[in-house]
């Protein structure tokens, strides 16, 4: 009986200790996951619980992203889906990295000539807060003296804040601030064909 009494107190010991020893491991898990998380917001200058004002780019007629807004609340229409290049390669347990070419953020402009625009987002895994953004938009203009319709239209549907200000020259660029973020753009001519990109980005300010 004694015999008896004794492995099960001994199986318990174990068993508890095990247990002991899988919560130990799971909180020094959660720990690092955080001091890593922490490091990635640090860089990218992000604060979860800041409150960012929407972005500019337009998407059905209002601003389609907002940092630190979480992707639940992005427009129902808005296609979307995982980036399989991933700017968070290595991180995909505490960050998912997306992309979206969705038709409304292109635009076609006739004569077979069309805007096309990709939008790139990351967001942190568990809740979901977008805190990194960046675009372009490959001009396809198959006829001569299309580029100012392209830029008249970016103006008119994707970007109205460039009004009067953005320029068809090789490098020009422009950046609209604000208390917590800096909006970046940059036009560039394409070596290989002298088509047109415009590139976007986000920069957070601490």
């Amino acid at each position: 009986m004694k015999s008896s009494i004794t492995i099960y107190l001994t199986v318990l010991i174990l068993v508890v200790s095990c247990k002991q020893n899988d919560r130990k491991n799971a909180e020094n898990k959660t720990d690092r996951n955080q001091i890593i998380l922490d490091s990635i917001y640090s860089a990218e200058k992000f604060d979860s619980i800041r409150i960012y004002k929407p972005l500019s780019l337009i998407y059905n007629g209002k601003p389609i992203l907002r940092i630190g807004q979480k992707t639940s609340e992005l427009d129902s229409t808005l296609s979307y889906r995982m980036d399989p290049n991933m700017d968070y390669q290595g991180y995909e347990y505490l960050i998912t990295d997306y992309l979206t070419t969705d038709d409304n953020l292109s635009i076609e402009l006739g004569n077979h000539s069309s805007l096309n625009g990709i939008v790139f987002f990351s967001a942190n895994r568990k809740s979901n807060q977008i805190f990194n953004v960046s675009a372009s938009w490959y001009f396809d203009l198959n006829q001569e003296n299309m580029e100012q319709i392209a830029i008249d239209s970016i103006k008119k549907r994707i970007f109205p804040i460039l009004k009067d200000k953005i320029q068809l020259k090789n490098n020009w660029n422009y950046e609209f601030e604000s208390e917590s973020q800096i909006e970046k753009f940059k036009l560039i001519q394409r070596e290989t064909d002298n088509g047109w990109n415009l590139n976007y980005e986000v920069e957070l300010k601490k």
